[in-house]
């Protein structure tokens, strides 16, 4: 700018030049920003005329009341001001200068929390660094990015001029995160580093409602759960919350037992809150991390402080099946074949919770490659889930074994393996099988056989009181027939026609028919040489004294040709016999004539014949005492002396019963028929076990039904043991006194009996246990009670004792009474006495 100041006289004629002192003053700044109140020369250029060039730099201000301030000259001509008033001038500022420019933002930036608003002001000035006060710019905030330098201008921005070239930005951001930013003046835009700002918007208060919790809500048992937890304000900003003892807590409060095998108070639940790491994308900012070794869905509530975020719901499954965690209860070992029965059965994992709802998947098989599994032996019925992994599970079995291997199992794994006794059902007439002859011969037994079955197939041994016989013609009844059993469910019926006709015959199997039949019996006439040596053979039984004459008199039968009919023409007398036949004995003559002619008389003849010692006629039921000098005494002690040397025999009497010896002979007709004609008979000794009594031994025989039912040395099944030694006997009588707590008497009494052993084999104990309790069970069942297949008694390994099963297999011929100390050291079975070698009843 140029300031021109022409000087004149009062006649207005121009000055001469270079004459006058001419001075300019800057009372405010314009041309200098430092030069006020400094005098400037001005430059004479001509006459009275001088000038002043300066660039003009410093526009006008705005003062503290807001108005503008214009700068101020004045010049002075010689020292004195040249007019009175000074020079205002309004100086405008120049072009916008970007390097000038300025944002009031501190070196830090601007921090702020988001939704708030922040503010702050740019200064727009020009080159020279006066602000632009006279124009209105167009001020736009700008995302600064290093790669393209700028970026999006802001969305939410307010820029209010103040009309001195200051800008107020109002701003707010509602996204949390750390930026910066630039601006621009009338779209021009500095690459100065100084403007460019940080700007760091912070996450406001934490808002509940926009709080995430998210993760897994199932997990097995061993495991966790883990649930992630952004804090967030109401802008959705993550929050961290920063240490302090004023913040609030994240926790795991009001957890609720919603479904599980356990009671409430035993759950047993580990919980831990932990800030999850920060890094870049970070999303969460807690973790909550809740495991336990329970199978439970539990329902809880997740609070930050006092409030409520979320209510949360959790389930913990069990783990797979561990089956060595698993147990079975009360599985019985011994059951009836087609009778139900449950046992108890619990499933469970590693960490010993119940697995529930998995009925289905249990069964229970046969474990036998004999055996297919898929067959219907084994029937499961509907079980019950009783909760807890416990279940009840029902079954049945329809095969009868006496060790029937048995698994439970859960799909391919096995849970329990056990061996149980599945008994045969009750025997089924339906199911039974019998044969019958068609036709027979009079005096010769007639058999009818069969075998039990139950109602399943299964063989089913049974006592004789499941069987009914009936007969009917030839003058017989019920009573005469004689029934036998085996351990394998063979069943004998036999009875003896004493004259020829036609016999009906009924079986009946628990009230059922089984069979009814018509069986001929021929008369005497249709004998063979052969039948009527057999039947001769039969005389031998009635006393040992003639056993040897029957069994010649048999083999003259066959070799002189007696048939039938010439036993029936009543040629066969004593003479005959004597003469004939070669019996040199005309008393043994005699009495084989009788019995011989006997058969002639058919019903009529007697029943049984009894021993020849006997002294006692009719029906008698005496007990004869013996002489010393009696041949029967000397022979009875001999035999009690050998194995009892301390003892000393009171008394020897002899039982003379005519009842119960003939059940006794019929029995062992029956023995020596199915052996061919020798039933094997034996005297052996016998002592009472406690309970039954020697006068009703003497009444009623042998019989199982005067045994005890808790005989504990019974130990190969329940019958009558008898035994070849005296002393042996004495020591069984002993023990079964002592095992129902009574001492011996001194005075004791043994029966020498008569014993059909007919075919014996050998056993080993029923039972391995010593246990009373279980030896008592174990003889209530049919296979203990009976004689094994083929054989009629049955003796130990050691051979010491025999025991015999059916009725009347033994007849109590003579009853010894001594007295003698009580042999304590005797061990039984495979008992051996002192001074005796070892004495076989076989």
């Amino acid at each position: 700018a140029v300031l021109m100041v022409k000087l004149c006289d009062q006649y207005g004629n121009p000055r001469p030049r270079d004459r006058e002192k001419v001075r300019l003053i800057q009372r405010t700044p314009c041309f200098h920003q430092t030069e006020v109140m400094v005098e400037l020369p001005c430059t004479s250029t001509g006459l009275g005329t001088y000038e002043f060039r300066g660039l003009v730099s410093c526009g006008s201000t705005t003062g503290p009341d807001g108005e503008m301030e214009l700068a101020e000259l004045m010049v002075t001509v010689n020292g004195q001001q040249l007019r009175e008033e000074v020079w205002r001038v309004d100086v405008l500022p120049g072009d916008v200068c970007m390097e000038n420019c300025l944002a009031t933002v501190t070196p830090a930036g601007i921090v702020s929390k988001a939704g708030e608003t922040f503010e702050f002001e740019v200064i727009v000035r020009d080159v020279w660094n006066n602000a632009r006060n006279h124009t209105t710019d167009e001020i736009q905030l700008l995302e600064y990015t290093p790669a393209n330098t700028v970026g999006e201008p802001w969305a939410n921005c307010e820029v209010t001029s103040t009309g001195h070239g200051t800008y107020r930005i109002s701003s707010s951001h509602t996204i949390a995160r750390q930026s910066r930013f630039t601006f621009s003046v009338n779209h021009v835009t500095s690459k100065g580093a100084k403007h460019v700002h940080t700007l760091n918007i912070l996450p406001s208060e934490i808002s509940i409602e926009q709080c995430v919790v998210t993760g897994e809500t199932t997990a097995n048992v061993g495991q966790y759960v883990a649930l992630l937890i952004a804090l967030r304000d109401q802008y959705s900003n993550i929050c961290k919350l920063p240490p302090g003892a004023g913040n609030p807590e994240i926790s795991v409060v009001n957890v609720q037992l919603v479904k599980g095998d356990i009671d409430a108070a035993n759950l047993r639940l580990v919980t831990r809150v932990s800030e999850v790491e920060y890094h870049a994308g970070m999303v969460y900012t807690h973790q909550v991390v809740l495991s336990t070794e329970q199978a439970v869905e539990l329902t809880f509530d997740l609070v930050l402080g006092s409030r409520l975020m979320k209510k949360c719901a959790v389930t913990f499954k069990p783990e797979q099946l561990a089956e060595q965690h698993c147990t079975v209860e009360a599985l019985p070992l011994t059951i009836v074949a087609g009778e139900e029965f449950a046992f108890f059965i619990q499933l469970q994992d590693s960490y010993r919770n119940g697995l529930s709802g998995l009925e289905q998947m249990i069964q229970i098989v046969i474990d036998s490659d004999t055996i297919p599994p898929e067959s219907s032996a084994i029937t499961k019925l509907p079980s019950a889930d009783l909760g807890q992994g416990r279940y009840q599970i029902r079954a049945r079995i329809l095969l009868a074994r006496e060790a029937l291997p048995i698994k439970v199992v859960f799909g391919s794994k096995t849970i329990w393996k056990a061996v149980m006794e599945v008994l045969p059902a009750a025997a089924k007439a339906s199911r039974c099988e019998v044969e019958c002859p068609e036709e027979s011969r009079v005096q010769f037994p007639v058999e009818v056989h069969g075998l039990f079955r139950d109602e399943f197939g299964n063989v089913a041994p049974s006592e004789a009181d499941v069987l009914q016989v009936r007969l009917d013609g030839c003058l017989l009844k019920a009573t005469d027939a004689l029934l036998s059993m085996d351990r394998l469910g063979h069943f004998f019926v036999m009875f003896t026609p004493k004259r020829d006709g036609e016999v009906r015959v009924q079986v009946q199997i628990n009230r059922e028919k089984l069979m009814e039949q018509k069986v001929l019996v021929r008369g005497l006439s249709s004998w063979t040489r052969e039948d009527a040596s057999r039947w001769v053979l039969s005389i031998g039984n009635v006393d040992p004294a003639v056993s040897q004459t029957a069994a010649q008199l048999a083999q003259e039968f066959v070799r002189q040709n007696v048939t039938g009919a010439k036993i029936a023409g009543g040629l066969l007398d004593r003479g005959a016999l004597h003469f004939a036949f070669g019996i040199e004995d005309m008393s043994t003559a005699e009495l084989f004539a009788k019995i011989i002619h006997d058969l002639n008389r058919g019903i009529d003849a007697p029943q049984v014949y009894p021993p020849l010692t006997w002294t006692s006629a009719g029906n008698p039921r005496q007990l004869i005492p013996l002489m010393a000098s009696d041949m029967a005494f000397q022979r009875v002690a001999e035999e009690f002396m050998a194995t009892m040397p301390a003892a000393s025999v009171m008394s020897i009497h002899r039982v003379e019963n005519a009842h119960t010896y003939a059940a006794y002979d019929a029995r062992r007709n029956q023995v020596a028929y199915k052996r061919g004609g020798d039933p094997k008979e034996q005297y052996l000794w016998y002592g009472s076990e406690a309970g039954v009594r020697f006068p009703e031994l003497i009444e009623n025989g042998f019989t199982q039904a005067s045994l005890p039912q808790d005989a504990e040395h019974m130990y190969l099944g329940r019958g009558f043991y008898f035994a070849k030694q005296a002393s042996l006997a004495d020591h069984i009588m002993n023990l079964s006194l002592t095992a129902k707590g009574a001492s011996p008497a001194v005075e004791r009494k043994l029966v020498f009996a008569r014993v059909i052993i007919g075919s014996v084999t050998k056993s080993l104990p029923i039972l391995r246990s010593k246990e009373a309790g279980a030896l008592r069970e174990a003889l209530k069942r049919p296979p203990n009670r009976l004689p094994p297949h083929g054989a009629h008694t049955l003796t130990g390994w050691g051979e010491e004792e025999l025991l015999t099963f059916e009725d009347h297999t033994a007849y109590p011929e003579f009853l010894v009474t001594y007295r003698g100390p009580f042999r304590g050291d005797l061990q039984w079975p495979n008992f051996n006495p002192d001074g005796a070698g070892k004495a076989s009843v076989m």
